[in-house]
């Protein structure tokens, strides 16, 4: 998986093996349903599923924000 990150958004695109970044990005993304809080976090970390990903900033103590969708 590829991730990046903007101030309110994130974009997700799939890598298959054999498939250069590149090309993995010339793809058309996954976008995020979900529009992030925290402003300037600066990583970006999914859970293994990619059903919900975490954001942190820089610092000590830093608050890491869980984002997840909403229970249908």
């Amino acid at each position: 998986m590829i991730a990046i990150r903007t101030y309110d958004a994130v974009f997700a695109w799939r890598r298959r093996p054999g498939i250069s970044l590149a090309a993995a990005l010339r793809a058309k993304p996954c976008v995020s349903p979900t529009r992030l809080r925290d402003g300037k976090n600066e990583a970006l970390a999914l859970t293994r599923d990619g059903r919900a990903f975490f954001t942190v900033p820089e610092g000590v103590r830093a608050t890491i924000h869980r984002y997840a969708p909403s229970p249908q």
